[in-house]
């Protein structure tokens, strides 16, 4: 099986390894894999400062000289793969501190900060998440599930506590009730249980989905019935026309009253 480092230059890091975002929104997940990715090259003791600038005698050796420029020589490329992955004005700010162990301590003060106000921003707003009217409630829980695995992903911890309750609290209040009686009902069975986000998520959703489908067939029995009343009302206004059209008259002839000389029939006349 081949590493996830294996066709990966040297001096790059592999795409596991997000970018620093400026706010420190994702510090935690980016200092971890950071970190995983240069101790798996063996450079990050340059970084915590375990591995120090070799000392040299006066006048030095041959072999410490070498030993120097062999440390110059791993620090440059630890000072490129820092810069890799830092946004352009964490470059700037620390561009002239001497050592990537100076570097690395002043970027992991700020963001640890950034991060831990940035996380309590992104927290807040999960526990805040609500289905707007009229959306699709199925979409909205699918999106609310992914967001939880982002903040997971940027050192954001949502308990499955606060989980079930932003569930609940998110959706519209008749699925609420709906939502709300399936686990009173499983509570009062079994005091202990506590009903897992995901099962909740699905069982909301098929409650939506059926709801959804009755309405839609409501409204089409509604539609039908209006066109059928159209339709009546129109074959009335009919009927009514009809009847108030006069009477056809009798064709007129201008021989009905006179009597035949030979028959002595009325209306006509031998030749």
């Amino acid at each position: 099986m081949s590493s996830p480092f294996s066709n990966v230059p040297s001096d790059s890091l592999p795409s596991t390894v997000p970018k620093l975002d400026p706010t420190g929104s994702n510090w935690a997940i980016f200092s971890i894999r950071f970190e995983e990715a240069l101790s798996a090259r063996d450079r990050w003791g340059h970084f915590d400062g375990t591995c120090a600038k070799p000392k040299e005698s006066s006048p030095a050796t041959q072999a410490e000289l070498d030993a120097i420029a062999a440390w110059e020589k791993e620090e440059r490329i630890a000072r490129y793969m820092l810069s890799q992955k830092l946004p352009d004005s964490a470059v700037v700010r620390v561009r002239k501190l001497s050592t990537v162990a100076q570097k690395w301590t002043t970027i992991s003060d700020e963001y640890t900060k950034k991060g831990l106000f940035a996380r309590t921003e992104m927290r807040n707003s999960f526990l805040s998440s609500r289905s707007l009217p009229g959306a699709d409630v199925r979409r909205f829980l699918v999106d609310l599930a992914t967001k939880r695995e982002e903040l997971v992903s940027c050192g954001v911890d949502i308990s499955n506590t606060d989980y079930r309750a932003t569930i609940f609290n998110s959706i519209p209040n008749g699925l609420k009730r709906f939502a709300s009686g399936v686990h009173a009902s499983i509570v009062a069975t079994n005091p202990t249980f506590e009903i897992e986000p995901e099962v909740l998520i699905r069982i909301i959703s098929e409650e939506y989905d059926r709801s959804t489908i009755d309405n839609m067939g409501a409204r089409n029995e509604r539609s039908l019935g209006g066109r059928t009343q159209q339709r009546s009302e129109k074959k009335e206004d009919g009927d009514v026309a009809l009847s108030t059209l006069p009477a056809p008259q009798q064709s007129y002839s201008p021989h009905r009253n006179i009597v035949c000389w030979n028959c002595q029939q009325t209306g006509h006349i031998c030749a």
